[in-house]
Order: C-alpha cells, then sequence, then structure tokens
C-alpha cells in the first residue's frame, strides 16, 4: 500500500493523522497508531488504506481475527489492491484455515485480479513454517514490520540501517536477510544483494521465497543457469510453485529459441560454401517441442538447396522430412523404407514408438 494514499480532498488533518499513525506504527506505539487510525475513520469510514494498517497491527500482535474483520472491509473498498489480498492470506494462514484460504483463492480468480498477482497468492498460501517461509527466531515481528513499513515506503536508506541494526542485534534470521538483500536490489547494488540472499538460503534451504528472489536477481543479470538452480531449489521448499515454474518455463523457452538460432547460423554458415550435401547429427537434441518444430520448418526449406543426411530421435522430425528413412537399434537396421512403410513397421513400432504389436 502507498504510504500516503490518496484520500480525496485535501484534508490536511487526515494527512496529518495518518503521518501520525504511520510514525506510531513503526516505532512499536500501537496504541497511539490506533488512535490516530480511528479518528481518520471517524472522518471517512472508507478508506481502504486505513483498515489495511490497523489489520497490520492486529497480526503483529496475534490477533488474527480482528486482522480479518478490518481485512475483508478493505478488500470491499478496494478489490484490486494486491497487498490487501495478500495480508489476507497471511492472517488466514495464521488461523491454520485451509479451507478459507481455498475459498480466497477462488474469489481473488473471479475478481479480475492479474494473473501475476494469482500466482503470488497461490505461492504465498502454499508455503509455510517447515518448507517456504523461514521464521523471525528472536528478532521482534513488531521491528521486522517497521524495517519492511519503511521499504515499502521508499524509504531505502533508512530501512537499510534499521534492518542492519537488527541484524546486529539479533541471531542470524532468514526473512531478515531476506529483506536486506531485497533493499539491495531495490538501490541497484547487485552484489550485495546476491551475497544477503545467498546467506538467507545458507540459513535456511527451503527458504522458497529468497530462491526465487535470488533467482530473479541472477536471471537479470544473465546468469541464466543459476537462475535455474535457484527456481529448481524453490520448487524443493514449495512443489509446484506457480512463480518458479512461470520462470522456469521462461529459461528453457529462451534456451531452445537460442539453441534454435545458433544451428540455423550453422547451416546458414554452411550454405555459403555452397554444399553438395548436408550432414545433420541429432540438431533436434536439448531442443523442446516448439524449438524442434521450428527447426524441422527451417529444415524442410533447406530441402531445396541440398540433399540432406539426418540422424535424429526425433520421430516427429524425421517423418516431417525425411523421404527414405533407415530405423538402427543396437547398431543393426531393422527396417528401410518410405515414411509410410517406416510408421507402420512392427519393430520400429515397438523399438521407437513404444507400441507392443
Amino acid at each position: 500500500m502507498t504510504p500516503l494514499p490518496d484520500f480525496g480532498a485535501p484534508d490536511h488533518s487526515i494527512r496529518r493523522l495518518f503521518q501520525i499513525g504511520m510514525r506510531a506504527q513503526n516505532s512499536e506505539q500501537p496504541r497511539l497508531a490506533r488512535t490516530a487510525y480511528a479518528e481518520i475513520l471517524r472522518q471517512n469510514p472508507r478508506l481502504a488504506e486505513i483498515y489495511f494498517h490497523l489489520a497490520r497491527l492486529e497480526l503483529a500482535e496475534g490477533h488474527s481475527n480482528a486482522a480479518l474483520k478490518h481485512l475483508t472491509t478493505a478488500r470491499t473498498l478496494k478489490p484490486g489492491e494486491p497487498e490487501i489480498w495478500a495480508l489476507t492470506v497471511d492472517a488466514l494462514k495464521a488461523r491454520n484455515k485451509p479451507a478459507a484460504l481455498r475459498k480466497l483463492l477462488n474469489e481473488a480468480r473471479t475478481a479480475g485480479l492479474p494473473q501475476s498477482t494469482i500466482e503470488r497468492l497461490v505461492y504465498r498460501a502454499q508455503s509455510d513454517g517447515k518448507s517456504g517461509v523461514a521464521q523471525l527466531g528472536k528478532i521482534p515481528p513488531r521491528a521486522f514490520q517497521a524495517c519492511v513499513a519503511q521499504y515499502r515506503g521508499g524509504q531505502l536508506d533508512f530501512a537499510l540501517q534499521m534492518a542492519e541494526q537488527l541484524a546486529a542485534q539479533y541471531p542470524p534470521a532468514a526473512p531478515l536477510e531476506t529483506l536486506i538483500a531485497s533493499i539491495h536490489t531495490a538501490k541497484g547494488e547487485v552484489d550485495a544483494a546476491i551475497r544477503r540472499f545467498e546467506r538467507a538460503v545458507s540459513l535456511d534451504p527451503n527458504y522458497a521465497e529468497a530462491r526465487i528472489m535470488l533467482g530473479q536477481v541472477f536471471l537479470g543479470t544473465g546468469q541464466r543457469d543459476r537462475a535455474k538452480q535457484e527456481f529448481t531449489a524453490a520448487l524443493r521448499g514449495v512443489p509446484n510453485s506457480p512463480v518458479a515454474n512461470r520462470f522456469l518455463g521462461e529459461i528453457n523457452i529462451a534456451e531452445n529459441q537460442l539453441i534454435n538460432a545458433r544451428r540455423q547460423l550453422e547451416i546458414a554458415m554452411a550454405l555459403a560454401l555452397r554444399p553438395k550435401a548436408f550432414l545433420l547429427d541429432e540438431p533436434m537434441a536439448g531442443m523442446g517441442p516448439e524449438g524442434s518444430a521450428r527447426l524441422t520448418r527451417f529444415l524442410n526449406d533447406l530441402r531445396q538447396e541440398a540433399p540432406i543426411l539426418l540422424v535424429e530421435h526425433d520421430m516427429d522430425a524425421v517423418f516431417a522430412l525425411a523421404d527414405r528413412i533407415s530405423v538402427l537399434v543396437y547398431g543393426k537396421v531393422i527396417a528401410t523404407g518410405a515414411v509410410d512403410e517406416i510408421r507402420n513397421h512392427p519393430e520400429v513400432r515397438t523399438a521407437y514408438l513404444g507400441e507392443e504389436t
């Protein structure tokens, strides 16, 4: 939520009360914060941001039922705000209400939220203290949330100072290291961010959120292999995480496109030599279905330039390209013929197409 929401009319008294409430909340003075927020709602009861901050106060003190009441009101007033939904997930997890969580996620899917927001909510809901969400240890939750509030409000230097003070005062904790890493990321300090993310996952190898964020940093710096490792590791903490799976899918698509482009470039360079024939050894290796289909179309056009001798295990590609096929099993030719002959040959169907004759 924005640190200074749009209150509609330029009411300076409400803005002043909001600033008082935020300062009190961040400095662990919940009674003063509640008083300020209550006065705001007395003047304007339709401010979703105030209900959201009241819910944060209640959750910090372990009052999940009261937090959920505030969040229900906030969600009604501002149904498209992702942070309200995210905090509602946290409150329901605190009450250990899986059925209510499922109901909330179904509500989110029908509320017109962006797919990326729904994926993050699902990931947040699937995470738990054992796999995915690390624990604060001895760090006071209010102090940690105060750092988070400064970070979300864009006060990066102050947030980093507060977080580093907590890190110096208390035993190491993965969530705090992740917060410090996130602040470094927002400041563009990539090396420092990577060091703190790596420390977070060393403290808790199953902390999926830290691994996903570290993977995103690696992806942003072009370190695709390291990003892939982190997203894969995140799936061990939160199996079937939609966020990790989405990033892995994007990496695989990019890798297939790169392999495809490289192979097309190699063939184009060979074309410049005006070859009498092309000898291609498993050009589809390492490519997914879409990449194989694209390269197959490219090779089909290449047949007009020169004959192709193709060694390949991708039977769809072989059937699409070949005029005549020889099939080898353990170095022995078991069949030779046109596409239809090979496709219907009983030994080929058993050996390569996985069918029993």
